[in-house]
C-alpha cells in the first residue's frame, strides 16, 4: 500500500486513464487487506481493523490527508456486509463525512471520489444517506461548470456497479 501511495504522491497523473488505474490499484489493495482479515480468527478481527484505520492515520501524516481518506473509503467499500464491525465502517465513513463537512479536503476531486465511495458502500443497505450524497456529487458538479470533475465521474461509476453488482470487488 505505501508504493501505491508513493507512485500517487510522487507522480500525480491527470491523465483520466492512469488516474482510473490508480483508483482501482488502491480499491484492488484496500480488497486484499479486507481478503486477509476477514479469514482471520474471529478474536483478532477487530483488532486488525483497527490496525488498518491506524495505518490509514499514519499514511495521512506521510502522505497527505487525502489519501488517508481515498484508503479509508477504499477500505470501506471493500468490507462485506456480513462483517461484524459494524463501529469501524462506520467511524470510517463518519471521517469521511466529517471531512466533507468540515472543509478538510483540499481537492474537490479526492472529495467527490471519496464520497462516491461512501455512497456506494452506504448503498448496499439501502441508507437514507445516498441520496443526499448523490445529490451533493450533482450539485458540485453544476458548481464547477463540469471542469476538473474526474473524482465525480468515476465517483458515480462506482456507485452504480456497486449498485448493479451488489459489491466491487
Amino acid at each position: 500500500m505505501s508504493e501505491c501511495f508513493g507512485d500517487i504522491v510522487n507522480e500525480p497523473l491527470v491523465d483520466p486513464a492512469f488516474q482510473a488505474i490508480q483508483i482501482c490499484s488502491l480499491i484492488h489493495c484496500m480488497d486484499m487487506v479486507w481478503k486477509s482479515i476477514k479469514v482471520a480468527e474471529e478474536s483478532v478481527k477487530e483488532e486488525l481493523l483497527d490496525q488498518v484505520v491506524a495505518q490509514t492515520e499514519e499514511w495521512s501524516a506521510t502522505y497527505g490527508g487525502e489519501y488517508a481518506y481515498l484508503a479509508m473509503a477504499a477500505f470501506a467499500l471493500s468490507i462485506d456486509d456480513s462483517a461484524q464491525c459494524w463501529s469501524s465502517v462506520t467511524n470510517i465513513q463518519n471521517t469521511i463525512l466529517e471531512g466533507q463537512e468540515n472543509y478538510l479536503f483540499e481537492s474537490e476531486d479526492t472529495k467527490l471520489l471519496c464520497l462516491s465511495m461512501i455512497a456506494a458502500r452506504l448503498s448496499r443497505t439501502a441508507d437514507a444517506r445516498v441520496t443526499g450524497l448523490i445529490d451533493s456529487i450533482e450539485q458540485s458538479l453544476l458548481e464547477h461548470s463540469r471542469q476538473t470533475c474526474f473524482g465525480a465521474f468515476f465517483g458515480l461509476g462506482i456507485i452504480v456497479t456497486n449498485l448493479m453488482t451488489g459489491n466491487i470487488n
